[in-house]
């Protein structure tokens, strides 16, 4: 089982939103641990005592939870498993750029006193289009970035306490290898990992992030 990071400052900005009246955006690179943070965060509210059913997390990473759904039907899917009124709702919704027209989703179920709502994605498919004017006001952006060098330090088992330890190496293999989660990962076997994942990465997002930008900002222009 891949081991995860608490990534602690984020945790802490999700609790200081939580249940305040706005939807919290996460947005980052890709692969930087969205996903992740919004498990971790999961889990958090399941330990406070929230109860399984008043919480929903669908990833649009999987085509079983958005083929053949136009956005109206995962809105009256959500709804219909919502705890009953007078108790909160946690509604987590992964890699929702994947869902077309995705803003009518969030702003439907926002409406709902009792749907606390969290949504991931990348800040080019999200941000840049309807969903800020949509949403203006009602929204706070948490952006989130790879490993900090104490958070991939305690991703490689690193002790820091202990006194005899060389970060001037510790932090060159920090800065030549890579800060991503998986990335880091996969570093004990191999350099040549890291190197074709890091750029099979590149690619993807240049592909399919930077690409389908300026494919947008042109076509409004026109």
């Amino acid at each position: 089982m891949t081991k995860w990071i608490e990534r602690r400052e984020y945790i802490d900005r999700l609790l200081t939103y939580k249940e305040k009246g706005v939807i919290k955006v996460i947005t980052g690179l890709r692969r930087s641990g969205k996903s992740t943070l919004m498990e971790i965060f999961k889990n958090r509210l399941l330990e406070s005592g929230i109860a399984p059913a008043q919480i929903q997390f669908y990833n649009f990473e999987l085509p079983e939870n958005f083929l053949n759904k136009s956005w109206s039907d995962i809105y009256f899917e959500i709804k219909g498993k919502a705890a009953a009124e007078g108790k909160m709702n946690y509604i987590f919704l992964d890699e929702i750029q994947n869902i077309r027209a995705f803003e009518k989703l969030v702003d439907g179920l926002f409406v709902h006193e009792n749907m606390d709502v969290y949504i991931t994605g990348s800040n080019a498919n999200l941000l840049s289009g309807e969903l800020a004017t949509l949403l203006s006001g009602r929204y706070i952006e948490i952006s989130i970035l790879p490993f900090s060098f104490f958070e991939y330090l305690e991703a490689r088992n690193i002790d820091v306490s202990n006194k005899y330890l060389n970060y001037e190496a510790l932090f060159f293999d920090y800065v030549n290898e890579t800060s991503l989660p998986k990335g880091v990962e996969l570093r004990d076997d191999g350099f040549n990992l890291i190197y074709d994942y890091l750029e099979a990465l590149y690619a993807t997002i240049i592909e399919k992030d930077m690409k389908r930008t300026c494919k947008t900002a042109c076509a409004k222009e026109l």
